[in-house]
């Protein structure tokens, strides 16, 4: 708040060109010395207290989130408020960081509380909202203060703390020119070098005006989006830029941490704006914001008591809808800032920031170097009945003999199965002494019918993989597919599957965000809606994931192209003719019956421009002609036949096999090449494994072969055989 002494009678009037003018004056800055933290903190003596869990993390080299406590004491009611923020906390240790939330309590400025500190906070109906001017009266009478932006960047700072995750910033107030109500938050931002992660400045503010002064300041306001507009807390599009945008964290980490290098005093806001699946509720919001603001200005309700008014009066107004968005706009600004503090932890080596190592922090690193290799799989989990003949069908309906076998099924579940059992046998090598660090950890999020065909599921793919988080539906059956299998090839098949999987929301993936944030590797099937796959893609991408997407079938090919994130995509395996829909989709017009042959699928390639240059992989099966796969950085010699636009081709031969069923064989070999690369083997070694691994499941009537738990990637008596068969190919 700036306050200004003129004559009662004088009228004045400022012009927007003057208007930053006087903000700039009056915003101190200048005068004003830098608040780096020293590594003691000795001017708040005793005063400042921080957690054990928060100095071990800085000894560690561990990110630190700091958070602030008025949305506990003051922005939400109980219980609510208390469990916002443990999910905040829980929010920030799942992105692998160490959340710190501050608070006074008992005449100390609390850095990191204890479960009772934060659930006493969340009941202190007398609890007061501490700005850094504040902070002197309430320690002396020894308040329970709620920290504010200014108040908790300025004890974030003296804690060492570099990254602080919070709602929304203030700013300057419309009509700032006659009552000069500006926030202390640009005041601090000015001199306190802590980034501020949020969702832009509130929408109720003078944006243009706000970035002015910033501008001024020395603030770098960073937007970490696609294009360069800058938030406006509910509302992710304002007519305003910021200083620079990127899609990649670790490129504004660079800005940060170079402006720390460079001794720069002020603070740097990170906007992150609204999510995409929050859009249609933020809009809502904003709406009843405006409406709410004309009444406080009709009621002249200013200061201190503006905020709680206007979150009242919306919270009234959307019936609960701006609460929930509230929430998840402030767990969304963790996420990041869990990520932000971890880069810029790793960037820190300086000893002001950071002590020298520890027996812990070289015990914590040996641990992060042996890391399991971590798969999670998205997609259908199906119970497959197939009929097989080797009659000639002719459809008259006549009774044909042969044999119906059920199984285990689903793209998805298929790939988990298959990813466990290969890294089930390469840490059966592991335990002879082979490798050290081939235990395997495959998570499957799917969802079933609380019934027999669920249970059976779930037992049966619980031998080999974590079913634990998989949906057990009471209301709706478990999917069921039918296949008519003639002389191994499918001719069709009748599926029972939408049902169960509209169960698989982008609000269940939500709720397993950790597992999702933390793996080495992210498959999804295309059975799942494009809302949902979308956010395993936003969530991939935040966290800086790789994902593989499996079409399943022609018609859900090309959802990733659909999704709100399709260059998250790393990797894709569709079929011939699941690539000829891909192809039509980037505007290429490809007859699926000409690409069937890797002589004729080459001369389309080598013409066509890189449609899709985000893909690591592309892996197009050609049933019994084999395979085509174009690596962007990876080669295989022994496979390798030319160079394109897309990358490095390799023809990869059928392996000479006894077909019996083809169903799973090409979620098999998917599995089987990851696997083997993420285990660091070299993809040539991986093609051979995919071949060997694939040859099992061909003859099995099992969608993934049971033989698959007891591969030897060191065999090379089945590759002997196929080097043969290619040579004479």
């Amino acid at each position: 708040r700036f306050c200004c002494f003129f004559h009662s009678s004088t009228n004045l009037t400022i012009s927007p060109l003057r208007m930053r003018s006087s903000l700039t004056r009056l915003l101190p800055s200048r005068l004003l010395s830098s608040s780096r933290p020293s590594s003691s903190s000795s001017s708040l003596g005793d005063r400042l207290v921080v957690s054990e869990e928060v100095r071990a993390a800085q000894n560690d080299g561990v990110g630190v989130v700091a958070l602030e406590s008025t949305v506990i004491t003051h922005g939400l009611p109980y219980p609510t408020n208390l469990e916002t923020g443990r999910s905040l906390e829980d929010v920030v240790r799942s992105g692998g960081a160490v959340p710190a939330t501050i608070a006074l309590i008992d005449g100390k400025i609390r850095v990191g509380l204890s479960s009772s500190e934060l659930e006493r906070i969340s009941q202190d109906k007398k609890a007061v909202k501490v700005s850094r001017r504040d902070v002197a009266y309430a320690l002396t009478k020894g308040l329970t203060g709620g920290t504010t932006v200014a108040s908790t960047m300025w004890a974030a700072n003296h804690a060492g703390i570099r990254v602080f995750s919070t709602g929304g910033i203030g700013g300057v107030h419309r009509g700032a020119e006659e009552t000069f109500d500006v926030s202390a938050d640009l005041t601090e931002l000015a001199r306190t070098p802590v980034t501020v992660v949020c969702a832009g400045i509130k929408s109720i503010l003078d944006i243009g005006k706000t970035l002015e002064v910033l501008e001024t300041e020395g603030v770098n306001t960073l937007v970490l989006g696609s294009e360069n507009i800058f938030p406006g807390f509910f509302s992710p599009r304002t007519p305003f830029a910021g200083q620079t945008n990127s899609e990649n964290i670790e490129e504004l980490a660079e800005i940060i941490a170079l402006s720390s290098s460079l001794g720069l005093p002020a603070g740097t806001i990170l906007a992150v704006p609204l999510p995409s699946h929050l859009a249609a509720e933020g809009r809502t919001v904003e709406d009843a914001i405006q409406l709410a603001q004309e009444e406080a200005n009709a009621q002249k309700i200013r200061g201190q008591a503006i905020t709680p008014f206007l979150l009242s009066r919306v919270a009234q107004m959307t019936k609960g809808v701006s609460m929930r968005t509230n929430i998840a706009l402030l767990e969304n600004n963790a996420r990041v800032a869990a990520q932000l503090s971890n880069i810029l932890a790793k960037k820190t080596s300086t000893p002001t920031s950071r002590v020298h190592a520890t027996t812990k922090q070289v015990t914590n690193d040996a641990k992060r170097e042996e890391k399991r290799p971590k798969v999670v799989v998205v997609g259908a989990s199906i119970l497959d009945f197939e009929a097989i003949t080797t009659e000639d069908l002719k459809h008259d309906g006549g009774s044909y003999s042969g044999r119906v076998v059920q199984r285990c099924g689903g793209v998805g579940r298929n790939h988990s199965e298959a990813v466990g059992r290969l890294l089930a046998a390469a840490a059966a090598i592991a335990r002879e002494g082979t490798c050290s660090s081939c235990s395997s950890d495959v998570i499957l999020l799917s969802a079933v019918g609380r019934d027999a065909h669920g249970e059976h599921l779930l037992r049966e793919t619980g031998k080999h993989v974590d079913v634990s988080r998989v949906l057990q539906s009471p209301s709706t059956p478990t999917a069921v597919y039918m296949s008519m299998n003639q002389r191994g090839n499918v001719l069709y098949g009748i599926s029972c599957v939408e049902q169960i999987i509209e169960k698989i929301t982008p609000e269940y993936i939500d709720a397993n965000e950790d597992v999702l944030a933390t793996a080495d590797y992210i498959i999804s099937d295309g059975n799942v809606g494009v809302s949902t796959l979308s956010r395993v893609l936003e969530i991939a991408k935040f966290h800086n994931r790789k994902v593989w997407f499996e079409p399943t079938d022609i018609a859900k090919a090309t959802k990733f192209l659909d999704s709100s994130s399709p260059s998250t995509v790393s990797a894709v395996s569709p079929n011939a003719r699941e690539f000829a829909a891909i192809l039509k989709r980037c505007g290429v017009d490809a007859d699926p019956n000409s690409i069937f042959y890797p002589s004729s699928l080459l001369p389309l390639l080598l013409s066509l421009p890189p449609s899709l240059p985000h893909l690591d992989l592309l892996l197009v099966t050609l049933a019994e002609h084999g395979s085509l796969l174009i690596s962007k950085e990876l080669i295989a010699e022994k496979y390798k036949v030319t160079e394109s636009a897309w990358g490095t081709v390799h023809v990869i031969p059928p392996p000479s096999t006894e077909i019996v069923s083809v169903s799973g064989a090409g979620d098999t070999m998917n599995s089987a090449l990851l696997s083997s690369l993420l285990h660091g083997r070299s993809l040539e070694e991986s093609i051979d494994f995919s071949l060997l691994a694939v040859s099992h499941t061909l003859r099995s009537t099992d969608a993934v072969a049971v033989e698959l738990s007891e591969l030897d990637w060191r065999d090379t008596s089945f590759l002997d055989e196929q080097k043969k068969i290619r040579v004479s190919n």
